[in-house]
């Protein structure tokens, strides 16, 4: 009798093991599934299992999108958390340079439809308001929107950052580290990262306001 209780402690500790690696690495074994193939544009993009749901592809930005992103980016439900200088008639053009200096875009299309824009950045973590985050070194920032209002609030948020983070380690295993930084008042945003296992650290003074750093880890 006592090896049986014995045997079950130790697969019930195995269970508890197992659950708190899923939990930390929620989408790892999403990306298990996703071939990375090179298309002739020399661009990776995500292909998925057929007996799994459709997952996003990612294309750099041209000068081609702009028109489309400047649309995108006056629409009200972005436009709120990620507001276009109103005094700034030249925001838009300039706007790839000025984006490519610091930041690497993509729109991101699901099937046919361009559904959503999302960057990827190098930070900085000397950076003054990021300094007592302590993040490792080879940390990397993204920012992301749904263009489209009526896809708002379905899991399509998530399901985008999942997939560009896939697409991202499918290129580069090093990657392991990675921050947003969303409004404290974004709760659906906030809801989203959680999701994907982003972790609250604090909400930090940055310089554009109140942020709520969150940070996700992974581990090979």
């Amino acid at each position: 009798m006592q090896r049986y209780t014995n045997l079950l402690f130790l697969f019930l500790l195995l269970i508890i093991k197992v659950k708190a690696m899923d939990e930390h690495l929620p989408f790892i074994k999403k990306c298990n599934f996703i071939e990375a193939q090179e298309k002739k544009s020399g661009s990776l993009m995500i292909k998925s299992s057929p007996s799994r749901q459709e997952h996003f592809t990612f294309k750099q930005v041209t000068l081609d999108d702009v028109p489309l992103l400047q649309k995108w980016f006056n629409e009200q439900h972005v436009s709120t958390w990620w507001p276009v200088p109103k005094e700034n008639e030249d925001f838009f053009t300039d706007f790839l340079p000025r984006m490519r200096k610091e930041n690497m875009p993509y729109i991101a299309i699901l099937g046919n439809l361009p559904l959503g824009y999302i960057q990827l950045y190098p930070v900085d973590a000397t950076e003054t308001w990021l300094q007592s985050a302590s993040l490792p070194s080879n940390t990397f920032g993204t920012d992301q929107f749904i263009a489209h209002s009526e896809y708002i609030g379905k899991g399509y948020g998530t399901r985008m950052l999942n997939d560009f983070i896939c697409y991202l380690i499918a290129q580069d295993r090093s990657l392991s580290s990675f921050i947003v930084d969303p409004s404290p008042d974004n709760i659906g945003a906030i809801k989203s990262y959680e999701k994907v296992g982003f972790k609250s650290i604090g909400i930090l003074e940055a310089p554009w306001g109140s942020a709520l750093l969150m940070h996700l880890s992974l581990n090979y």
